[in-house]
């Protein structure tokens, strides 16, 4: 009998198994993809090490230090209507704004550079935020900085009703955006799924099984552990494990243990992504639309491979425009990203790492603030407290 059955192949549930099989405990982990990785494949760079140290730890742990790209704020873009600000021309673009509009995002930015955003020692003056919503807080901001500074940043988030996320999670995303364009994040050469296919070849070698296209239907907890019922291509199969960790989207995690008892702190917000072959106008790789007055319908652009451009629409019901970033192009498809990204709302509680039911467990970027960092942070103390 396996130690421990992992459901989720994403980046949590990789280096969940990971740092259980360094520690000699073995593993097994599904996943109803026929890849792992999960949503990485639309993260397009590492911020800054000081902001995801795990991450970056974990790259140079598998040997991809030598591999690492720069990812230089000359890569950044906003979209206003149908002209493009080069990030770096922000502080020009912002001389024209007003004392007050200076004033605000100054310190709406010093505020988000001086908490710290580690799930693994959250902040004190974090909790009280997340009491509010970011709408709340942001109650005094100047109409103007908002709709040219602050919805953009936001993007990242997607959700625009700032009522509906949390002061603290707002705060979380102006960090990610200005992080992201440092000067100190990196990249590889197309995406991070490099990350994923190291993790898995590495946990492979320990011994641990990964099952791929493996759909969890349900766990049942018996007598001295779990059973695992999952379908393999078509084939119903069960799996006994001592312990269980999900590290899946929490409403899934439900579906399949239902026996679980979950806050409703953390929702999850649908999109899509319109995959783009053409020829760019710009050389940016990540392009972020201003929501006010958005004619092309496009929230952020990704060219995270070079032949295949990812492209997130602002409103889902309607066409995007490319015309404003490409010669010419061809949207080869459109992909519905379900339940793809968790938000924390006001007054949000999210569930333990540790369930009150023995032996189960959870991690992924689900917990506080959603990004790999926290992924890979909840994964780890999972880890931990397994082993």
């Amino acid at each position: 009998m396996k130690k421990v059955g992992i459901i989720g192949g994403g980046i949590a549930g990789l280096t969940c198994a990971y740092r259980l099989a360094q520690k000699g405990i073995n593993c097994v982990l599904f996943d109803e993809s026929a890849y792992t990785g999960g949503k990485i494949e639309y993260c397009v760079s590492v911020t800054s090490p000081s902001f995801q140290p795990r991450l970056d730890n974990l790259v140079g742990e598998l040997g991809l230090g030598e591999a690492k790209n720069p990812f230089p704020p000359t890569l950044l873009a906003l979209l206003y209507k149908t002209e493009m600000i080069k990030f770096e021309e922000l502080p020009k673009m912002m001389e024209s704004f007003s004392d007050e509009e200076k004033s605000f995002y100054q310190k709406i930015t010093g505020e988000a550079m001086k908490y710290s955003f580690d799930v693994a020692d959250p902040s004190p003056e974090l909790a009280e935020l997340r009491k509010i919503s970011f709408d709340q807080y942001l109650k005094d901001c100047p109409p103007k900085l908002k709709a040219m500074v602050i919805d953009p940043l936001l993007n990242f988030a997607f959700e625009p009703d700032f009522t509906k996320l949390s002061a603290d999670y707002g705060l979380f995303h102006v960090r990610f955006a200005m992080e992201m364009g440092s000067g100190k994040a990196y990249t590889f050469e197309e995406n991070l799924k490099i990350v994923a296919n190291v993790l898995e070849k590495k946990i492979m070698d320990s011994g641990s099984e990964v099952s791929l296209s493996s759909k969890v239907e349900r766990v049942e907890k018996e007598e001295g552990g779990f059973k695992i019922y999952f379908r393999k291509r078509g084939e119903e199969k069960t799996e006994k494990v001592e312990k269980v960790v999900f590290a899946t989207p929490l409403f899934e995690t439900e579906r399949i243990f239902p026996e679980l008892k979950l806050p409703r702190g953390v929702e999850y917000r649908k999109s899509e992504v319109n995959l783009v072959r053409g020829k760019p106008k710009t050389e940016r790789k990540v392009i972020m639309g201003i929501p006010a007055e958005n004619e092309a319908n496009i929230r952020l652009l990704f060219q995270a491979y070079p032949s295949e451009h990812q492209i997130y629409p602002v409103d889902l019901k309607k066409e995007i425009d490319p015309s404003a970033l490409y010669e010419d192009w061809e949207i080869i498809e459109k992909r519905k990203l379900e339940a793809a990204y968790p938000i924390l709302v006001p007054k949000g509680e999210v569930p333990s790492l540790k369930n009150e039911i023995e032996g189960v467990y959870l991690c992924g970027d689900f917990y506080y603030y959603p990004s790999l960092e926290t992924a890979i942070a909840s994964a780890e103390m999972v880890a931990g407290m397994i082993s």
